[in-house]
């Protein structure tokens, strides 16, 4: 079905298509990707999500004011990320994740209160943590493990009662 809805999109005059149909056809081939990582199928999952990346490119070039779309096309960068780390593809990873760090960071430091973006930094600085650790950067890994630590402790001491927040500073700090 989704890929029927993707050629279906694909087939649109580009002038026909409103930036909350470019959205939602980008925001779709997220889903398919994850489901399809999910599934096991990681080559078709890492597809879509460059297929997914280039059409929230566009669209927030095209967009530039929309932060849920920027926040969207670096979560979909993240779990490329964590496709290529399941297939062991470490360097790819690292790429990826570098890219996703710098924009969470952006997106964090604009909105200082909200933290979902502030957990998806800590999420994503724990990813490239990990990577730095299969590409022996220890150094660095442990710069990242820091960073994921700040995030999920601001978190925490935002949101005290937040169960999810204290499950993944306690994580966190048994890998630091």
């Amino acid at each position: 079905t989704l890929t029927k809805v993707d050629e279906f999109y694909s087939q649109m005059p580009a002038g026909e298509l409103t930036p909350e149909s470019e959205h939602n056809r980008a925001n779709m081939l997220v889903q398919y990707a994850d489901i399809r990582a999910i599934q096991g199928h990681l080559d078709e999952s890492i597809g879509e999500f460059g297929k997914a990346i280039a059409a929230y490119d566009a669209l927030v070039r095209k967009n530039p004011s929309k932060i849920q779309w920027r926040s969207e096309l670096a979560r979909a960068r993240n779990d490329l990320g964590i496709s290529l780390m399941q297939k062991q593809d470490y360097q790819r990873a690292y790429a990826v994740f570098e890219v996703c760090l710098k924009e969470r960071q952006v997106l964090s430091d604009a909105d200082p209160g909200n933290v979902v973006l502030l957990a998806s930094l800590g999420s994503t600085a724990n990813n490239q943590a990990v990577a730095c650790r299969h590409l022996n950067r220890v150094d660095e890994a442990g710069r990242m493990a820091m960073l994921c630590e700040t995030c999920f402790r601001k978190w925490v001491a935002t949101e005290p009662n937040n169960a999810r927040a204290k499950e993944r500073l306690s994580v966190v700090l048994g890998t630091v």
